[in-house]
């Protein structure tokens, strides 16, 4: 046992030690005691800091586009049409139907002028990009997707990167989520445009034998396919392509449900690959992507999917809809 002197001895000690490393510290911190490693690392030479931090402490006009790479947008969303473009839902030419279009402009300067003198003139006027939009677009005909994103194309004032998304909600019977038109467009170098155009066909809404649980062989369940397609790469205008997305996309989207009804599989990847089978091999686009979503294969989710990406050329030697037995 310890003697009451013996403890308060240590008690002492252990504060003094305390103190003196708390001293030490404060020192240490306004740079007048070096730090113990200091000796240790002493040869080899530090960095010199940045002149330029990442973080800079006052504003610097090129610190955006040096540093984070940030472009500023003009966003027009969702505005509302009743368009005749090409065929509607059940084939008829020249015929009204809801259209829903956004645009997003990168101006070919950031608007860090107009948010600095809070003055709308120095920046891209969206008051005035929709004025144009809307006065030429309401009522309008185009007979074909192709020509009424060229009159889009041709509406927009100067710009960086210009994306058009045209969102037609009714344009197949047999799908619920309706047809995207992806317009995504370069213009970021002088004198060269690089624009691609992307079609989504939304929840093409089927139904057949699907899994390999006992009770999924004994009913047809619901299933939703979303298939993506690049429609051109090169150019903007009229196309012969444009079959693919008029009459055609109709006939695509009836081959693929029909095939599906009678379908039995045990994976939706096998059933997957062979709904882009049919959109590569059988409607003459290069490549397809094509998502899967079963609704009720996982009672407390909402879905459980499966996508994939296939070119042409993968089905050269292979046949997905070979015979399915349950």
């Amino acid at each position: 046992m310890w003697s009451l002197g013996s403890r308060l001895w240590t008690v002492l000690v252990g504060g003094v030690c305390i103190y003196l490393f708390c001293m030490f510290r404060r020192s240490a911190d306004r740079g007048r005691v070096a730090p113990p490693y200091a000796t240790v690392t002493a040869k080899a030479k530090q960095p010199e800091p940045s002149q330029t931090p990442y973080f800079p402490s006052h504003y610097s006009p090129s610190f955006d586009t040096q540093y984070l790479g940030i472009m500023d947008k003009v966003i027009l969303k969702n505005l509302k049409f009743d368009l005749a473009v090409g065929l509607d839902a059940w084939r008829r030419f020249g015929k009204p139907q809801p259209v829903s279009i956004t645009v997003e402009v990168v101006p070919t300067s950031n608007l860090e002028a107009a948010a600095a003198q809070d003055n709308v003139n120095l920046s891209l006027d969206y008051g005035k990009l929709y004025k144009t939009l809307a006065g030429n677009l309401t009522n309008g005909e185009y007979p074909t997707i192709h020509v009424l994103i060229s009159s889009l194309a041709e509406m927009m004032p100067d710009y960086a990167f210009l994306d058009i998304d045209i969102h037609f909600p009714k344009a197949l019977l047999l799908v619920t989520g309706g047809v995207l038109y992806r317009l995504q467009v370069d213009n970021s170098t002088p004198g060269v445009t690089t624009p691609s155009l992307t079609l989504d066909i939304k929840q093409i809404a089927c139904a057949c034998i699907i899994g390999v649980n006992p009770h999924e062989r004994l009913y047809k369940q619901s299933l939703f396919i979303d298939v993506s397609i690049p429609i051109i790469t090169t150019a903007l205008g009229p196309k012969p392509t444009e079959a693919h997305y008029t009459a055609e996309l109709h006939d695509m989207v009836q081959e693929i449900v029909e095939k599906v009804d009678g379908s039995s599989y045990h994976t939706i990847e096998a059933l997957a690959s062979a709904v882009a089978q049919i959109v590569t091999l059988n409607y003459g686009h290069t490549v397809a992507k094509v998502r899967i979503e079963k609704p009720n294969a996982i009672a407390t989710i909402e879905a459980s999917a499966v996508e994939i990406t296939r070119s042409k050329t993968f089905f050269e030697n292979k046949d997905f809809w070979k015979v399915k037995k349950p």
